[in-house]
């Protein structure tokens, strides 16, 4: 589960039609406990050991569970109230068997449902978008971009992206986390590449991570200078959750 939250992107005009979300139970922890953390530290920490049934959140906003629940960037979430940013709060819960990741998230948003009453629905909105292109008419490669046909690996970090053979449709979902927006592939560019991106951070780094390189590029300017390719600006349908109602919970 992801653990950064992006700067809210403004709702505007939604485009489509309203989809409800069912409120009927889904699956549930056996054991849950939820308390306030007042503790006024600025990491939040989300673990979900795969295969053990646990997850825990310490120091964590409203907001971020709710992302994770739903598997959602931030840009995406719409009409949460202020505090489920500001307030912190300690989660546990505790599965009665082994289980996977989505199920680990159903029972979250299961969790949310019951103990923070959240009720949503689900929209399509008009919103800024990227449109991933190439560079120059010719479509030719940066020096950090290389054709490749060897087996996948990818390393990702606030300030760079070490990939062998990514797709440009993967690029285009990794870059979406770091700008803040739904980022489209229309590179025409098939198969996978090997690249080197080196930028400066579009935020502030987590406690842990190394200083940032002060002369590093935006990922704006880095993308065109170093793989040949290009965000363009432009508006698109976007799928957002929309916050219709959502309580403090009660501590226990």
């Amino acid at each position: 589960m992801g653990m950064r939250a992006l700067v809210t992107t403004a709702a505007i005009a939604w485009l489509a039609s309203v989809t409800p979300l069912a409120q009927t139970p889904g699956p549930s922890f056996e054991v849950t406990s939820v308390k306030a953390n007042t503790s006024r530290e600025s990491v939040m920490r989300l673990t979900a050991p795969l295969g053990t049934g646990r997850f825990d959140a310490t120091n964590a906003s409203t907001r971020i569970l709710i992302l994770n629940a739903y598997g959602l960037r931030d840009f995406q979430l719409a009409g949460a109230p202020p505090w489920t940013e500001s307030e912190r709060f300690d989660v546990a819960g505790r599965a009665a068997a082994a289980a996977t990741r989505d199920e680990i998230s159903a029972m979250l948003r299961t969790l949310l449902a019951e103990r923070f009453r959240l009720r949503s629905h689900r929209e399509t909105r008009e919103l800024p978008i990227y449109a991933l292109v190439a560079a120059t008419p010719d479509k030719r490669l940066g020096p950090a971009l290389k054709v490749s046909t060897a087996e996948t690996r990818t390393r990702i970090s606030p300030t760079s992206i070490t990939a062998v053979s990514m797709t440009m449709a993967r690029l285009a979902v990794t870059l979406s986390g770091i700008v803040g927006r739904v980022v489209t592939d229309e590179t025409g560019l098939a198969g996978g590449y090997d690249m080197e991106l080196r930028f400066a951070p579009e935020g502030p780094l987590p406690p842990a991570a190394p200083p940032a390189d002060p002369d590093a590029p935006s990922i704006f300017t880095a993308l065109r200078e170093q793989l040949g390719l290009r965000l363009d600006g432009r508006r698109g349908p976007v799928e957002v959750l929309v916050v219709d109602s959502i309580e403090r919970p009660t501590p226990d």
